[in-house]
């Protein structure tokens, strides 16, 4: 006679016939859960690292402060083999900060997200050489971390 209940309950010895049990004590329930998880996680992980490989680096500094005021400075890099040809760049602020005016690059803000996108002048980026804009904006209250992530062209830089 098996020692798990929902196993116990299935077995025709038990005289109840086949029957489903979620038990969250038995044995079957979360061996299948064990059996079934693992596998997925790795695939999961295996998937999110097959994001595009990151061809940029980005380097994030603030100029100058105020007591309601920033300016910011950012400087895109191609760490990749080709040319890049039209970008855009995403980021977003924590609490309230707000871009206010910019230079070298057409700003956009949406609440906290902020997508930057090239100009003419500054639209290609050869291999090894890097891009820079800058912009003023409005500070929040509390803390002010620089952004960590950013998106070139929907791609993670560093």
């Amino acid at each position: 006679m098996p020692r798990d209940r929902a196993a116990r309950a299935e077995s025709p010895a038990s005289g109840r016939g086949a029957r489903q049990i979620d038990d969250i004590d038995s044995w079957s329930t979360n061996e299948l859960t064990i059996n079934w998880n693992v596998p997925l996680a790795w695939v999961a992980s295996f998937v999110a690292d097959d994001a595009p490989a990151a061809s940029c680096e980005v380097a994030y500094t603030r100029h100058g402060a105020w007591p309601d005021g920033f300016t910011a400075q950012v400087t895109l890099r191609n760490t990749g083999l080709k040319a890049i040809d039209g970008w855009t760049l995403k980021w977003s602020f924590l609490g309230g900060r707000k871009i206010t005016g910019a230079w070298s690059a057409a700003v956009d803000q949406k609440g906290s997200a902020v997508t930057a996108r090239n100009l003419d002048w500054n639209r290609k980026i050869a291999p090894g050489a890097s891009v820079t804009f800058g912009f003023n904006g409005r500070s929040a209250p509390g803390a002010d971390p620089a952004p960590e992530r950013f998106l070139l062209n929907g791609a993670p830089c560093r």
